[in-house]
């Protein structure tokens, strides 16, 4: 059986804060903080004094590193899209079939597109659109980004023969819009419950293999 290739999984830092990072650190927590209460409660309804709350830091603070609540919201911004392309990394290696390995790919690509806060942030960006033109272009100009590693992932796999491609940046963005759901769970809540998620994925996943499975040659 051809192997399928190998994506190099971005390991999340391990909790802790070293004393050297602790600037970092604090930084990180405040985006944090600030992410949490703009998702609760929209940009409208967020302010500069009420995430110092939630951060546990002085409202001079965040205005001595950001400057305005706007550019803590664009930060925000950033913050999530660099966790959705951490999360787009994973590691099929292990994985001892080609239809292992695609289902799971499937289901991460899933997870990592219906998590609350990308959902959250695609959402308020979307709102603010008109406010914040530039972001929305951020997060387009990030989509390589975020589906680079699924296309090489298809790219490799297509070359080793362990699936049957052919235009894997068109597949990469096709497998990624049916694991999410395309705009349905920008609209609605994602799935709830255990088995319509796993049925979800089972489907998506039985569309794609019976699409790229290599065909036994006669």
């Amino acid at each position: 059986m051809n192997s399928l290739p190998k994506l190099k999984l971005v390991r999340k830092r391990s909790p802790g804060r070293p004393p050297q990072h602790k600037a970092e650190d604090l930084r990180e927590l405040y985006l944090e903080a600030a992410l949490a209460t703009f998702l609760a409660k929209g940009y409208e309804g967020s302010s500069i004094e009420e995430i110092a709350r939630t951060a546990k830091a002085s409202k001079m603070t965040l205005y001595r590193l950001y400057g305005t609540k706007e550019e803590l919201f664009r930060r925000v911004v950033s913050l999530a899209i660099e966790r959705a392309r951490r999360d787009t990394r994973l590691d099929l290696a292990a994985f001892r079939s080609n239809r292992d390995a695609l289902r799971e790919l499937v289901h991460h690509l899933h997870d990592a597109f219906t998590a609350p806060t990308w959902l959250g942030i695609q959402r308020l960006v979307i709102a603010e659109k008109t406010r914040f033109p530039v972001l929305a272009q951020e997060l387009r100009s990030h989509e390589w980004e975020l589906m680079g590693p699924v296309e090489a992932f298809l790219r490799e796999a297509d070359a080793l023969g362990a699936l049957n491609i052919g235009d894997a940046r068109a597949a990469a963005y096709q497998l990624a819009a049916l694991a999410s759901g395309g705009t349905r769970f920008l609209i609605h809540e994602p799935l709830g419950n255990a088995a319509q998620k796993r049925a979800w994925i089972d489907a998506v996943f039985e569309f794609a293999w019976n699409s790229w499975r290599p065909v036994a040659k006669r």
